[in-house]
């Protein structure tokens, strides 16, 4: 039984789902019958006989519950737009029929292995934690219902994304997608989620290659995917904020990948080269090269030669270590690094050593932001403490076994 979603898509009209052709529970109009007369009747007769036959007639109507009862239990529950599922009594069925309710099924993706691994290093802690939170399930309609979160690994690979992404939707009959960290998790799993209607919020990927890089149109959106965070002019205010603040003869060097970030940070319309060039900044752009690349001597020539002393873009951890290495060797010492997605989390900078001291990126999140979980109720520094201490205690198996809470 297909209800269709629980709110219509880019509208503000609540969809109403009829109930067609279920009439239990209805009155039935008053019938007048003529006054039999005294002598037996045919009528007469078979009342006499039903009464006769009263357990059969009822082990009938017992079976036919019985049927209607298990087929009901089968159905997909019908959903209102305010989130509840619709009641037993407003469909006129006994509550019986109702009494086994449906487990909810949350997907997650993220990478856990992989380049991408540092963006999903506490994501096993946090699932535990929403484990122990929903364990004695959530109220729905006035009733506790079991909630289940199934975690994928992604293993930084957008074809991986999209394949586990498939066995959540298909075989494991999710209810709804969650997916975090960078446009070659977020899209491919946002696209398995729209072409089979089962709704998706993403995060942690500028909206500009989530949206623009799944060929978005910004007159119709989408219908079952939902991103929430921070755009490409964000970080690019907060880049050039921070070059501002240093003497430099503003010749930017672009370190741009071939993938959905780079794509978008480099593009001409949306990307760096517009903002960049209107605060007075030069960009060189080199061109795209492959993520896991081994060999950036053309990108540190091009520099080189321009006399670039700001060099920026968005790249894996693993390049930005072979680039600065490479740098180093070749005798290329900007003024300014600043990167996107590689130095991002302390694990990323550690493998850095001594190449990581000096460099700046973007901060979204640490233990001195002046926030509060609203689940937990927990101030961002208390938060950290207690991620490092169940590391440091073996409590959390983010790194041995992402799947524990799937």
């Amino acid at each position: 039984m297909d209800s269709g979603p629980l709110v219509p898509a880019n509208s503000g009209v609540v969809r109403e789902i009829p109930v067609t052709s279920l009439e239990l529970g209805r009155t039935a109009a008053p019938q007048v019958y003529p006054v039999l007369p005294s002598q037996e009747s045919a009528a007469g007769e078979y009342i006499r006989v039903l009464a006769k036959r009263k357990w059969v007639i009822f082990a009938c109507v017992a079976t036919i519950f019985a049927v209607v009862a298990i087929a009901s239990l089968k159905m997909t529950p019908i959903y209102e737009a305010g989130g509840s599922i619709a009641s037993a009594a407003a469909l006129g069925i006994p509550s019986l029929v109702f009494a086994q309710e449906k487990t909810i099924k949350i997907g997650f993706v993220s990478p856990q292995t992989g380049p991408l691994a540092p963006f999903g290093e506490a994501d096993a802690y946090i699932i535990g934690q929403m484990a122990k939170l929903f364990a004695g399930g959530v109220d729905l309609g006035g009733r506790k219902v079991a909630v289940k979160i199934l975690q994928k690994d992604s293993q930084s690979s957008p074809n991986r994304a999209g394949e586990v992404a498939n066995d959540l939707i298909l075989k494991e009959k999710i209810d709804l997608m969650l997916v975090s960290s960078t446009p070659e998790t977020t899209n491919p799993v946002s696209d398995a989620c729209e072409l089979n209607e089962i709704p998706c919020i993403s995060t942690v990927a500028p909206w500009q290659p989530w949206f623009f890089g799944r060929k978005g149109d910004p007159a119709k959106g989408f219908d079952w995917t939902y991103h929430i965070f921070w755009g490409l002019e964000d970080v690019i205010a907060n880049f050039l904020a921070g070059w501002n603040s240093v003497q430099t003869n503003k010749k930017v060097g672009g370190l741009f990948p071939n993938d959905g970030d780079g794509n978008a940070w480099g593009d001409k319309e949306r990307g760096f080269p517009g903002p960049l060039a209107k605060e007075g900044f030069t960009l060189l752009d080199p061109g795209r090269f492959q993520n896991m690349n081994n060999d950036f001597s053309a990108q540190i020539a091009a520099f080189k030669k321009d006399n670039i002393e700001i060099v920026t873009g968005v790249v894996i951890p693993p390049d930005a270590k072979t680039f600065l290495t490479q740098a180093k060797q070749q005798g290329f010492k900007p003024k300014v690094v600043t990167l996107g997605k590689a130095l991002l989390f302390p694990g990323a900078i550690e493998a850095l050593g001594d190449l990581g001291e000096g460099l700046s990126s973007e901060v979204w999140w640490s233990p001195s932001h002046p926030f509060t979980s609203f689940l937990f109720r927990f101030f961002a520094t208390n938060s950290s403490r207690r991620y490092v201490y169940c590391i440091n205690r073996g409590m959390s198996s983010a790194r041995t076994n992402p799947g524990l809470y799937s």
